[in-house]
């Protein structure tokens, strides 16, 4: 039971964001009587009445309090609150299922403030005293921890200050690894405590420590107990391949087929798009596939995976380049608007370059595709693709499919250029050198363009 409800709580966990629910104040003055005289609601065949229970046992809200958490899609604020609210008092009194209880939901934030830290500190010395579960969540409180530390670092980087903080990174990257290191030794804990569900988990650790080889060690005794989620990580890990800090693994087709096949054959979508993938290009000594490249990208497109859906598209109109008339392209059209629906970068330029093109003809429709080209270049921008944010700069600055807009144009023609867009880069010199689109003649801000572009291209 409690492995299902940690799995539960973990899925939540990696779905959501921050703080969930409102916060409870647990009060350490509450009385017994108070306490135990309060009829707790937990749902429509949930109550727990304290009365029953002895001021001289170990208060623990048991299966009434654990089941309940199973269905927490359908539970009230009210709830979870008091699920909360017995857990703690539960914890006070000594209990550690009660314990194990509160620091679930302390990590999720259910019926409570979400509080890592706090979580960690009912969670540490049950995982220190052998409890599997605790064990676990302490190893995926720290690894968020790591995780967190990660992004934050990164995202200083984009406001443009990785100057300043080259040194602090460097300086704080033992101790970054020091908090993965912790959440390892946990995940180990808690295999060797029984819980081999954790075996995934610590794959996932040692491969961002940049040790392949211990990640697929982990993958490959999880295989052989037959848990599902290692299929598809040892088949990513022999597909891409992994050359780490402390040691590497070989891209292998054999092995990716392997275990990919068996995480697709278990209802594996990323198992089927990446099979696909592998037919497509082939590995060796794998030789190409298109119809199982084919078999298995529709199978994935056809449960919205972008990535297939878009992968599929291109395979498709390949064919239709070549063979005209073979393929439907209401199907290629379909297949890429669930992509970029999902703001797949590359399917929202694909779009937007079949709708130019489309409005370049002499249909009746010019207008209406150059306008949907437009929309969906600035969405692929705006996922990323710095070749969108051009198009559309371009097509602002010249009035397709628009009204001209100066403004809007330069700023998506800056945009693409703080992305490393070249051309981009290349038109904004110009545009300074020339004074051209409105901009005042600076040809020192011409050179450093020019020069930032000459620079990219070296590369």
């Amino acid at each position: 039971m409690m492995s299902k409800f940690i799995k539960l709580l973990h899925r939540l966990r990696r779905c959501q964001c921050r703080v969930l629910s409102p916060s409870v104040q647990i009060s350490s003055s509450i009385s017994w009587q108070r306490f135990c005289n309060r009829v707790y609601q937990l749902g429509t065949a949930h109550q727990v009445d304290f009365c029953t229970y002895s001021k001289k046992a170990v208060l623990d809200p048991g299966e009434e309090v654990e089941q309940l958490l199973l269905d927490l899609d359908n539970l009230s604020v009210e709830q979870k609150q008091n699920a909360f609210v017995l857990a703690s008092k539960s914890a006070e009194l000594g209990s550690s299922k009660g314990k194990l209880l509160m620091g679930c939901l302390l990590r999720c934030g259910i019926g409570t403030e979400q509080d890592e830290k706090k979580a960690m500190k009912v969670l540490e010395p049950l995982a220190e005293a052998g409890d599997a579960y605790a064990s676990f969540l302490c190893g995926d409180i720290l690894e968020q921890f790591y995780e967190e530390t990660l992004s934050a670092a990164s995202f200083t980087q984009e406001l443009g200050q990785s100057n300043s903080i080259n040194v602090t990174l460097n300086n704080e990257r033992p101790e970054k690894e020091g908090t993965l290191k912790k959440a390892i030794r946990y995940y180990e804990k808690s295999v060797s405590s029984g819980n081999l569900d954790s075996l995934v988990a610590l794959g996932n650790a040692w491969l961002k420590m940049q040790h392949p080889e211990r990640a697929k060690e982990a993958y490959v005794k999880a295989a052989e107990k037959g848990i599902v989620s290692s299929f598809l990580c040892l088949g990513n890990l022999y597909f891409r391949g992994y050359i780490g800090k402390y040691s590497s693994v070989s891209r292998d087709g054999i092995k990716a087929s392997k275990y990919l096949t068996a995480a697709a054959e278990e209802g594996s979508i990323e198992a089927k798009y990446l099979l696909g993938e592998l037919y497509a290009s082939g590995l060796e000594p794998i030789e190409p596939d298109e119809s199982s490249a084919l078999r298995y990208l529709e199978s994935a497109a056809e449960q919205n995976h972008s990535e297939a859906c878009y992968l599929l598209a291109k395979i498709l109109l390949e064919k239709e380049e070549l063979d005209p008339g073979s393929v439907n392209m209401e199907k290629i059209l379909k297949f890429l608007l669930v992509a970029a629906e999902q703001n797949h970068a590359g399917a929202c330029y694909f779009l937007a370059d079949l709708y130019y093109k489309a409005g370049s003809s002499t249909s009746n429709n010019g207008l209406e595709n150059y306008q949907h080209a437009l929309t969906y270049f600035e969405r692929s921008g705006a996922s990323g693709l710095s070749e969108g944010y051009y198009m559309a700069a371009l097509m602002y600055l010249h009035g397709v499919g628009t009204k001209v807009n100066i403004k809007v144009g330069i700023d998506l023609l800056n945009q693409a250029a703080e992305m490393g867009h070249t051309v981009a880069l290349e038109k904004l010199s110009e545009c300074y050198r020339y004074g051209q689109f409105g901009l005042e003649k600076c040809e020192k801000r011409a050179d450093s363009l020019k020069k930032t572009a000459s620079l990219l291209e070296e590369r």
